[in-house]
């Protein structure tokens, strides 16, 4: 990046090539170089996808420089908040996987950024020629794709164990035609490896003379070679990756919480000898074998904790599950189809609430980044959701949850970390099947029900960092089924000690 610019403007660098050949891969080589880091003072990536939504992006652009959620409203407050970061600061922004083509957009959100001190830089990453147009200020770069030879090579390290087919293996020919189609798309053959592997010659064969693959140049054309992959997952894996597309794009997700969420909603079954636990697990590790989940995070144990998914498998979870899962998006009319079983919030409104109807059944509801607006969820919307497994509602402004929590007695999964609650109502200890309880960081939680130990399936209850409880209930220890508990606190009354496990 050539540091001579004019300070009057930012130079924009696009990124461009088909979907799948690694334009994000290669933007985060250059956003996580040594060098790179060095040289800008400020470094912020952006998801931007379909939805040019300029406030949006002003918004992500903060929480990504700062670090922490951007609860600004006002497009003008927004704005001033951009530049007040941005003024004299030379930074590098990445906006990843643009499809606007709307100059007036484009105009809107490089005002905000004229402030910035000579040699800042926009890099863009996106599959269409005409953006890198509108957008660019340089030649774009045009990203090509893997060798034949190269493409095999991540093929056979996916299809083959130990990462490489014996000398006498009859697949060898059928699989460097297969690497050849992919026509050097790394994904589709990182993917079309990993769900061939251990399958029969006349799996190879379906694949090599699919029809698919005439589709492959088009726009979005690797999504089809990417359903054959999917294709080849058992009927459960399907229904954990098509669950996926409730988070959107570049969303970390967190293993756990996704292990636990499959479970509430039944998609994990028990295998003898092994806890639900394990077998949800073993999901997990197949689905990013088969590259359906990428960029996984490990803690300092080795262990895996978050992940994220490609942008055209999240395309593709999006597609197999239809209307069953919905994203609820800002500024996305409200309109939730009646065959809507899943339902994530990404939007800061209440109102939109208002649109969950009795006929809808839902069995999720999960409201992402923290709807700082809400602060209680009304009675009358408990009483439309009978059919809820699974309510996240962290990170949110609520203070006192309604007694009638109770009546969802299917509620498998309750998330209220992070909120003001000061204690739980003590119908939550009628829901007999609830088996994750998540209290994370409720700073205010003083008391926990009395009768929690009648929540006999209860798997999961997670009370870290709740500093003003004081004790755990009375007779904890009847509670066989739980697995975790993070956070033990002895209180001195009879029944509340580690004796009483």
């Amino acid at each position: 990046m050539d540091p001579s610019d004019d300070p009057g403007d930012v130079s924009v660098f696009p990124i461009v090539g088909m979907g799948g050949l690694g334009k994000t891969t290669l933007a985060k080589l250059v956003y996580n170089n040594k060098s790179v880091e060095e040289h800008f003072e400020r470094r912020i990536w952006v998801c931007v996808s379909e939805e040019f939504d300029v406030k949006k992006i002003m918004r992500a652009i903060v929480e990504s420089a700062t670090g922490s959620r951007c609860d600004l409203l006002e497009m003008e407050t927004i704005h001033r908040r951009v530049q007040e970061l941005m003024t004299r600061k030379r930074f590098l922004l990445v906006l990843d996987d643009v499809w606007n083509e709307d100059h007036e957009k484009w105009d809107r959100l490089k005002n905000s950024m004229r402030h910035g001190s000579v040699g800042s830089k926009v890099l863009v990453t996106t599959r269409s020629e005409k953006v890198a147009l509108i957008m660019g200020t340089v030649s774009p770069y045009h990203l090509k794709g893997l060798s034949d030879e190269n493409c095999w090579l991540l093929f056979q390290k996916r299809a083959f164990k130990n990462g490489k087919p014996e000398e006498t293996s009859n697949l060898i020919a059928n699989g460097k035609e297969i690497a050849r189609k992919c026509k050097g798309v790394s994904l589709a053959a990182k993917a079309l490896g990993s769900s061939l592997a251990l399958k029969r010659t006349d799996d190879w064969l379906k694949v090599q003379n699919s029809e698919m693959w005439k589709f492959m140049g088009e726009e979005d054309g690797i999504l089809p070679l990417l359903r054959l992959s999917y294709r080849y997952l058992p009927a459960h894996l399907k229904r954990c990756f098509a669950y996926c597309s409730l988070f959107p794009k570049d969303y970390k997700i967190k293993k756990e919480n996704l292990i636990h969420l499959w479970m509430a909603e039944g998609f994990i079954q028990p295998t003898r000898g092994k806890q639900l636990e394990a077998v949800a697990n073993e999901c997990f590790n197949e689905l990013l074998c088969r590259s359906f989940f990428q960029s996984a995070a490990k803690d300092s144990n080795g262990d895996i904790v978050e992940c994220e998914m490609h942008h055209l498998l999240h395309d593709l979870a999006k597609s197999v599950a239809g209307n069953a899962c919905l994203m609820l998006g800002v500024c996305q009319q409200p309109i939730i189809p009646s065959d809507t079983r899943h339902l994530s919030v990404l939007c800061n409104e209440t109102k939109k609430m208002k649109f969950i109807r009795d006929n809808l059944k839902l069995r999720s509801l999960l409201l992402l980044f923290g709807q700082q607006k809400i602060a209680k969820v009304p009675h009358n919307l408990i009483m439309r959701m009978k059919c809820l497994r699974a309510l996240d509602i962290s990170s949110t402004r609520i203070k006192k949850l309604s007694k009638s929590v109770g009546a969802l007695k299917h509620l498998r999964y309750l998330n209220l970390s992070h909120t003001h609650i000061k204690k739980l109502p003590d119908t939550i200890c009628s829901l007999y099947n609830l088996e994750t309880l998540l209290l994370l960081q409720c700073i205010r939680l003083e008391k926990l029900p009395d009768d929690l130990r009648k929540l006999i399936n209860l798997r999961h209850l997670n009370i870290y960092g709740c500093g003003l409880l004081s004790k755990l209930p009375n007779r904890i220890g009847e509670l066989t089924s739980l697995k975790t508990l993070p956070t033990f606190i002895v209180g001195r009354e009879i029944g509340c000690g580690i004796h009483s496990w």
